[in-house]
C-alpha cells in the first residue's frame, strides 16, 4: 500500500492518505485524518482554536498533530508561534499521537521547544528544502524526516540517500504530484525494488501511528 501522511486533498484509488484539517475542526472527514495549528495562521484567539483542536483529536481517527511548528517567514509574532507550537507539543503527550512539524527557517528553534516542553511522542520533520547538515541533526535527535515533490530536486534527493529508509515518509500537500511517484523516485535512488520501498514504508507506519496499513 502506497501512504501518505499528509494530503490536503482527497485522494482515491491505492493510495492510503491521511487528510490533514488546519482549521474547520468541526468538520472532520469520516476517515483518518491529522489536524493542527499551522505557524502562519496564529492570531492573539489561537487559544479558542486549540481547544477546537483538543476536540479533534480526541477521536479514534485521529493520528497525529500535523502542520504545527514555527515559521520566519511569515509575519505572525513570534512569541504567538511559540506559545501555540508549545501547547501543541503538550496536546501530542496528553493524547500520544505523532508530530508533523513544519520548519520553516527554525528547526533549531523546533527542536529547543520540542525538549523543553517534554516531548515524548514521534516528530516527523517535513523536509521541503533541508539541507543534510540539519537533516543529520533531525536524525541524531531520534526524529523522522518526511518528503514531499521536492524529491525531484538535487539537493533532497543527497539528504533522502543519506537518510536510513526506516526513518522515512512521503506527503503530498497541496502538491500536483502524487505520492506514487515519489515512492517511484525513492527506489531510483536507493537503487531498491519499489516493492521494498512501499514494505519498509508499511512498517514504519505501523511502528509510529499504532495502526494496521488500511
Amino acid at each position: 500500500m502506497i501512504i501518505n501522511i499528509h494530503s490536503n486533498q482527497k485522494i482515491n484509488g491505492n493510495t492510503f492518505a491521511i487528510q490533514h484539517r488546519h482549521n474547520f475542526f468541526d468538520a472532520l472527514p469520516k476517515t483518518y485524518y491529522s489536524a493542527g495549528l499551522l505557524p502562519e495562521n496564529i492570531t492573539e484567539v489561537w487559544p479558542t482554536h486549540f481547544t477546537l483542536l483538543e476536540a479533534a483529536l480526541s477521536s479514534n481517527l485521529a493520528l497525529a498533530i500535523s502542520g504545527c511548528g514555527l515559521n520566519k517567514n511569515c509575519v505572525v509574532n513570534w512569541q504567538l508561534q511559540q506559545q501555540a507550537f508549545s501547547a501543541q507539543v503538550k496536546l501530542a503527550n496528553k493524547f500520544k499521537k505523532p508530530l508533523l512539524v513544519n520548519a520553516d527557517l527554525a528547526s533549531d528553534e523546533l527542536i529547543l521547544l520540542i525538549r523543553e516542553n517534554q516531548n515524548t511522542q514521534t516528530v516527523i520533520f517535513y523536509t521541503s528544502n533541508t539541507a543534510w547538515p540539519m537533516a543529520e541533526k533531525l536524525l541524531a535527535a531520534g526524529y523522522w524526516l518526511s518528503f514531499n515533490k521536492n524529491l525531484r530536486n538535487t539537493k533532497t534527493q543527497e539528504v533522502f540517500l543519506q537518510t536510513p529508509l526506516n526513518r522515512i515518509f512521503f506527503f503530498s500537500d497541496d502538491a500536483a504530484v502524487p505520492v506514487e511517484e515519489l515512492y517511484q523516485l525513492a527506489a531510483e535512488i536507493k537503487a531498491l525494488a519499489l516493492n521494498e520501498i512501499i514494505l519498509q514504508l508499511e512498517l514504519n507506519f505501523k511502528k509510529v501511528f499504532k495502526i494496521p496499513v488500511p
